[in-house]
């Protein structure tokens, strides 16, 4: 969470920023910082004894906030191209399932949570993937299909 999920992706979004990728450069640098704020409460919650019936309430919020996030990030995904289009609806469904989860404490919700944010794990992995492998062969290795509107 701190590293490669936080530091990683904050510094890639600070190398789009400098690229004036203004999708790729909130995107990376938002959850990068997301990921080391998350890593951090977990950290904080153990070791400075934050009581434990407080953790669920404050992820609540947390996954919530991201939710809304990355609700407009997902509008905006459609906009680069369909595969990116898709990690982010997985995302968004997420993050809700994770607030819910949270706020009703729900074991089967929590089951639900973990599997789709699996889903969208290999689906951004493909993406990563797809980036990598197209741009290095020049030519489209693994499709991502077109941006709303019609461009690739």
């Amino acid at each position: 969470a701190l590293i490669y999920g936080g530091l990683g992706q904050f510094v890639a979004g600070m190398w789009e920023f400098r690229n004036q990728n203004t999708f790729a450069s909130t995107g990376f640098t938002s959850y990068g910082a997301f990921w080391i704020a998350l890593g951090i409460l977990e950290i904080f919650a153990r070791q400075l004894g934050i009581a434990e019936e407080q953790v669920p309430i404050a992820l609540a919020w947390t996954f919530t906030a991201w939710a809304i996030f990355t609700f407009y990030m997902w509008i905006g995904s459609w906009g680069v191209n369909a595969a990116l289009g898709i990690v982010f609806t997985l995302l968004l469904a997420t993050f809700i399932l994770l607030a819910a989860t949270e706020f009703t404490h729900s074991m089967g919700l929590r089951q639900i949570a973990g599997w789709v944010g699996i889903v969208t794990a290999i689906s951004a992995w493909y993406v990563s993937a797809a980036d990598v492998l197209n741009d290095t062969y020049g030519r489209t290795i693994l499709p991502v299909g077109p941006a709303a509107g019609g461009g690739s």
